[in-house]
């Protein structure tokens, strides 16, 4: 079973009390997923309702980033929240030009804990926390600063346009 984030670091981790019924599932690299579709790399990080870890997509010879859900109920929905608003932003963005994460695929996974949500979602890169990390701390150079805001911004923008947040 793998609780730790990919750098290892303890308080990065998620509480490894939430690996029960309606938690986290345990996830090892290599586990495969949606019929050996996706094998699992790395983990890239979590949050309260999933983890998220790099998998590769073995139909499209790809990486990807592969989001599993916790399996209560309330996490379940939430999921189903988030799908139903990445799919309407794909339906209005087909040129893929806003900035917004594309959902890929997903698929229902069971395992110990419960029937978990997945999602997979295309994989953008390293969290900002890792980028800074690899500068040794010392941030980032303005220029991408910059590149990022304004990335954020045109996405933010899209979905308030679309009344999407």
């Amino acid at each position: 079973m793998s609780c730790l984030s990919s750098s290892g670091s303890e308080e990065e981790d998620e509480n490894i009390d939430s690996y029960r019924k309606g938690g986290y599932h345990a996830v090892r690299v290599g586990d495969s997923f949606a019929g050996g579709r996706y094998i699992a790399q790395r983990k890239l990080g979590w949050g309260e309702f999933s983890t998220v870890w790099l998998a590769y997509d073995c139909r499209s010879s790809r990486y990807v980033a592969l989001k599993i859900q916790k399996s209560a109920p309330q996490f379940t929905q939430a999921a189903l929240h988030e799908i139903e608003v990445l799919s309407s932003v794909a339906d209005g963005d087909p040129s893929n030009s806003k900035y917004v994460v594309r959902l890929v695929d997903q698929f229902k996974h069971t395992g110990p804990n419960g029937q978990h949500l997945c999602m997979v979602l295309e994989f953008l890169g390293d969290s900002l926390l890792r980028l800074i990390k690899y500068s040794h701390y010392k941030g980032l150079e303005l220029n991408k600063v910059r590149k990022i805001c304004k990335c954020i911004l045109i996405g933010l923008d899209y979905l308030c346009t679309e009344n999407l947040v």
